[in-house]
């Protein structure tokens, strides 16, 4: 019995189990449309927050890297089954390369002057092949050191020779490339032969080749920093040293 109002206390009326199972379900109905609205805001807000540094580094290009011209020689050479040029930046150090092929010491490069030369015309004489283009920033910074190397070990036997793979827009840009940088050693374009044979798939520029006396290639390396100048410097040396 209630003691305030002096009534008996009745146990509280229930559904029947079916009915109450109706409610429940017409109820989770009811509630249904706003979950997936909530749902559908959050993957919104989700797909337009501002990538993190991470994610922006991976689909934002740099703009410190220029693109390379569409008419570089590699990409048109894309359909033949080329390799496609890379604007730059691969491995961090110099790597062993391969022995060039047979087809790659007949096949050689143009001189501004419109002279050929071949790797096999450069017998006697410890060869570094470099394929740069003028808008390649890491090809910009190997310069002066090939510009040293040039002016110290020439009269040991050292020929340095650079060749544009830039495309026919970047050849425009050779001679004030060449008055930017005071540069005295040889300067062409090499033949697609000796692009494919020498790069292989490796795209990335600079490549920097350095051959012995015999023609024998002694190291490849690919990009530039201080220490792949250092170990270019190096192997130069070492292969001056030897008759």
């Amino acid at each position: 019995m209630n003691l305030l109002s002096g009534s008996i206390l009745r146990r509280p009326h229930l559904l029947p189990r079916s009915h109450r199972l109706t409610i429940t379900l017409l109820a989770l109905i009811a509630v249904l449309p706003a979950v997936i609205l909530l749902t559908s805001c959050a993957n919104q807000e989700t797909a337009n927050r501002p990538a993190n540094a991470d994610e922006q580094a991976r689909l934002v290009p740099s703009s410190a890297t220029p693109s390379p011209p569409s008419s570089s020689p590699l990409y048109e050479g894309a359909a033949e089954g080329l390799p496609p040029l890379a604007s730059s930046h691969s491995s961090p150090r110099g790597a062993l390369g391969n022995l060039p092929s047979s087809s790659s010491a007949n096949a050689g490069w143009s001189l501004l002057d419109g002279r050929r030369m071949t790797l096999a015309e450069m017998r006697g004489n410890v060869v570094v092949l470099d394929f740069y283009a003028t808008w390649c920033p890491p090809c910009r910074d190997e310069v002066p050191h090939l510009v040293k190397l040039e002016r110290l070990y020439h009269k040991q036997g050292l020929r340095v020779v650079g060749l544009n793979v830039g495309g026919e827009e970047d050849m425009a840009e050779v001679p004030a490339f060449v008055d930017e940088f005071k540069i005295q050693y040889q300067l062409g374009t090499p033949d697609i032969p000796l692009v494919y044979d020498l790069m292989g798939d490796e795209s990335a520029i600079p490549q920097t080749f350095v051959f012995s006396r015999q023609g024998k290639l002694l190291r490849h390396f690919v990009s530039y920093s201080e220490e792949i100048g250092e170990e270019i410097e190096q192997t130069v040396q070492a292969a001056l040293r030897e008759n």
